[in-house]
């Protein structure tokens, strides 16, 4: 993984010219310490949304849903929103913020929800767990965003 001066994590593409130099699976670091993968969007994503991604980094890059995540694969952080095709930066490390449900609790391990993009603290059995996410501060009544850490996160074991 390199470090990367002059990208903007929060930019999207729809065509990958104009001498972007970037290809899907591209990691960097910026000067915060924060790591950012490259993917191409298979559906529409919203700003903050939990998203799942496989190892092409093309062919399931979608919001994580109790049904499309599979055990392993990786999960990032939409620092934008993406149109389904665009190409942009999914946050993989530190601080950023997160969709999650009503009254989510911090500090504790996060499951997906059938909601797209948005985890929650229900330990329901057949939930699957979001490894390496953590909340750090409660959600309010309503479903909101929240400040969170990754640690390289990936989909979990199934409760």
């Amino acid at each position: 993984m390199g470090f990367a001066i002059g990208i903007n994590p929060t930019s999207t593409f729809s065509i990958l010219t104009d001498g972007r130099g970037f290809s899907p699976g591209d990691q960097i670091e910026d000067a915060a310490g924060n790591s950012y993968v490259f993917v191409k969007a298979s559906a529409a994503i919203t700003i903050y949304d939990v998203v799942t991604y496989d190892e092409t980094y093309i062919t399931t890059v979608a919001p994580a849903t109790t049904t499309n995540a599979a055990r392993g694969d990786k999960i990032g952080v939409a620092p934008v929103a993406f149109a389904s095709g665009d190409y942009g930066w999914l946050q993989t490390y530190g601080p950023c913020t997160i969709n999650v449900a009503t009254l989510c609790a911090p500090n504790v391990e996060l499951t997906f929800t059938s909601v797209a993009g948005v985890l929650d603290d229900a330990t329901t059995a057949s939930l699957k767990v979001a490894d390496n996410v953590i909340q750090t501060a409660v959600s309010a009544s309503t479903a909101t965003t929240k400040a969170a850490i990754l640690n390289w996160p990936a989909a979990g074991r199934t409760l």
